[in-house]
């Protein structure tokens, strides 16, 4: 016989529940046909394989390389970003001329000899 739905008062209204017997209908079917269990062929346990658990009480991960994360030198900073300026952007040789300049010294010392 199936579960009629359970009534409940709250709040001055009335609250209906319904039990999942009362609204599923009956399955059918018989049982599924039992799949044979797969052995595992016998291997010397002291050479097996096991994962690491890093799950606590487990050994930490292994270390990571965190050079990328670090604060490096504003000189080191500027020079990788003038490298990667320099592969991204192309300059006309108008223009690309003036990145070899003479320091001002010897510049000095051709202008006076001219």
């Amino acid at each position: 016989m199936p579960k009629l739905p359970k009534l409940h008062r709250k709040g001055g209204t009335l609250l209906r529940h319904t039990t999942a017997t009362a609204t599923m209908a009956p399955k059918r079917g018989g049982k599924a046909p039992a799949i044979a269990a797969k052995t595992k062929p016998v291997s010397n346990l002291l050479f097996e394989k096991r994962p690491k658990k890093f799950r606590i009480g487990g050994a930490l991960p292994p270390k990571r390389d965190l050079t990328r994360f670090m604060k490096w030198p504003k000189n080191v900073q500027i020079q990788r970003k003038k490298r990667i300026l320099k592969q991204r952007l192309k300059v006309s040789p108008a223009l690309d001329q003036f990145t070899k300049t003479l320091d001002k010294n010897l510049g000095q010392n051709n202008l006076h000899n001219v």
